[in-house]
């Protein structure tokens, strides 16, 4: 239950019912235990900008941008 697929996939489903907190701290799990994925990476800034954390959310998708132009 705590492998890549399932800690994303658990973050998203937080965002979708609007628990913006608890997925932004299942993003941040993701980030501590798994390699960088562009994916996960771009999900990541769209929770933070929907918690109007903008800077934070515009160094996530640079960083998305950087690994696939």
């Amino acid at each position: 239950p705590n492998d890549a697929t399932t800690t994303h996939i658990r973050a998203l489903c937080l965002e979708k019912l609007g628990r913006l907190e608890d997925a932004w701290n299942a993003y941040s799990a993701y980030e501590k235990q798994f390699p960088f994925d562009k994916d996960v990476a771009f999900h990541t800034g769209n929770c933070l900008m929907a918690l109007q954390r903008y800077e934070a959310a515009i160094t996530r998708y640079e960083r998305v941008i950087a690994a696939d132009p």
